[in-house]
């Protein structure tokens, strides 16, 4: 489990709007496609994935589809890793 987990967070996209989804709360496909440099069947893709993993929901709007954070835990591992990359003694290297 923990080395699929891994694997959908692995891709720098999918860190991108799961981070989106963050900080707004919820978007639809539209919008998430303007914060990222993916073609929006792309980012329906990548949306896939993470829902498939449990990491977002899909809850119908009308003719839309929002998505939202629904397991905290991916966006917490990111950020622990991004947290422990930024003080390693390798980033104050280069």
């Amino acid at each position: 489990m923990v080395a699929a987990m891994l694997r959908v967070l692995s891709d720098p996209i999918r860190i991108r709007l799961i981070e989106v989804l963050n900080d707004r709360g919820g978007a639809t496909v539209a919008a998430l496609t303007a914060c990222v440099p993916v073609s929006q069947p792309g980012v329906s893709k990548h949306l896939s994935v993470l829902h498939n993993a449990g990491i977002v929901s899909r809850k119908p709007q009308g003719m839309w589809v929002r998505y939202e954070l629904a397991d905290f835990t991916g966006l917490w591992l990111i950020q622990q890793l991004a947290s422990g990359l930024a003080t390693s003694p390798a980033s104050s290297s280069s």
